[in-house]
């Protein structure tokens, strides 16, 4: 029986993994859930497969690339332990690159906050991984669209004398045009044609998701405002197996309060990616092109947000990820769900060593003051039974104003945790929890 093996790299500086491994003449996908499995059907992953990486990276850069991803891991505990339910959903990918931009955009206190939540040691280290990062991501490949897009904005005031034309001086456009491809703009901020051109940018970069992004009530009170950064995330992608519609059906789904009805998708015999211990299994639904998952993890309990962060941890997402195997799943039960989030990032930043944000010294943008820099992070996420997608915006401005199986079941009828994890790289693009789909 010829053996077809695709070999992904599912983190930073991680073992290769092993995503799939089924016989040519019987296909992962088979609707035959009585078909026996052989050891050579469901492999552990091996303990000595040497590190690789698809970014080319120096020894630094991997480094500084798995502390970016424990970053944004602790950055999905950090967003539980803040919300008032615990659920909530975040691109720590969106987050981490925003953060990276306005560590170059600030001097002093904040800039160092930042550094130090990255465990950076240098920022030019720090620079070339997000670059890397931001040219590695954007993909149209096998029916996957992925992009990131950085927009600043500064006020007219603070042009300095020359700028017009881009070149390498080292100035603050250069740096963040060659860094964080963010194209630089002097604006007037005191009327509507600027707010219009920012709506078009995060609209055409979200793929009509956000639109808008700012609404028209909220430009007056951002007049007289002195700088607007945003960052972008866009991603939709296929399942490798589509669920079919007419199998979609009304079932329930458990709450910590009680039960409710929701359409859950189905699917019979499928191998995927699965991890468990004694209180937690993790199910990792492929994209299309086999370099992302969705990954849900759900308590062996129902649970409420709360109880559910503090089971499953960074540590414990970690594990669970490092004893996958790839049995046959006979029964697939997902609800059909969407997820959407307004937050205001500051305690959860506060939380991650960055507590500066009500005095931010932005000398390095031109602006000569100290001033107040809230952060905002928008999310949308959708999945049904083609696939999925999410954006997420993250913005802010300055001035006035998460014993090997042969056989499992995947029902996930009650609350769940759930990332969408690049295995190219390890980053993950969207995280949260959802108690009531």
């Amino acid at each position: 029986m010829k053996k077809v093996i695709r070999l992904i790299s599912l983190a930073m500086l991680s073992p290769v993994f092993i995503l799939s491994s089924c016989s040519s003449d019987e296909p992962a996908g088979s609707d035959n859930p009585d078909k026996p499995v052989s050891p050579e059907d469901t492999i552990p992953i091996p303990d000595d497969w040497e590190i690789t990486n698809s970014l080319d990276l120096s020894q630094d850069e991997k480094t500084q690339l798995g502390k970016i991803n424990d970053f944004c891991d602790d950055m999905v505990d950090k967003c539980a332990e803040v919300s008032p339910t615990g659920e909530f959903s975040l691109s720590p990918l969106g987050m981490s690159v925003y953060l990276g931009m306005l560590a170059n955009s600030s001097a002093g206190d904040t800039h160092d906050q930042i550094l130090k939540a990255f465990d950076s040691q240098e920022i030019k280290v720090l620079n070339s991984v997000f670059n890397k990062l931001l040219h590695h991501i954007p993909s149209t490949y096998a029916g996957i669209q992925t992009q990131m897009n950085n927009g600043i904005w500064i006020a007219k005031k603070y042009q300095p004398m020359g700028v017009g034309s881009l070149v390498d001086d080292g100035g603050y456009s250069y740096k963040m045009k060659e860094n964080f491809n963010a194209k630089v703009s002097y604006v007037d901020f005191n009327g509507d044609e600027t707010w219009k051109n920012i709506n078009s940018w995060a609209k055409t970069a979200t793929n009509g998701v956000f639109n808008p992004l700012i609404p028209t009530q909220m430009w007056s009170s951002l007049y007289n405002i002195n700088m607007f950064a945003v960052n972008t995330v866009y991603f939709q992608g296929k399942w490798l197996r589509e669920f079919d519609p007419q199998n979609t059906i009304d079932s329930t789904f458990q709450t910590p309060t009680g039960k409710i009805s929701v359409k859950m998708m189905r699917m019979s015999s499928e191998r995927m990616i699965y991890g468990y211990d004694d209180d937690v299994q993790l199910f990792c639904i492929p994209i299309v092109s086999l370099h992302t998952n969705l990954e849900i993890f759900i308590p062996n309990k129902v649970m409420n947000g709360k109880d559910m962060a503090k089971l499953i941890t960074a540590e414990r997402r970690k594990k669970l990820r490092a004893q996958q195997y790839f049995p046959v799943v006979y029964s697939i039960k997902l609800p059909r769900f969407e997820s959407n989030s307004n937050t205001d990032m500051k305690e959860v930043l506060k939380l991650m060593g960055i507590n500066s944000l009500d005095n931010v010294d932005l000398t390095p943008m031109g602006i000569d003051a100290k001033e107040s820099l809230p952060v905002f992070h928008e999310t949308r996420f959708r999945v049904n039974e083609q696939g999925a997608e999410m954006s997420s915006a993250t913005y802010g401005w300055s001035g006035d104003n998460g014993k090997r199986p042969e056989y499992v079941e995947m029902n996930i009828d009650r609350p769940f945790m759930y990332t969408l994890r690049s295995l190219k790289d390890g980053t993950i693009l969207l995280a949260g929890i959802v108690e009531r789909p």
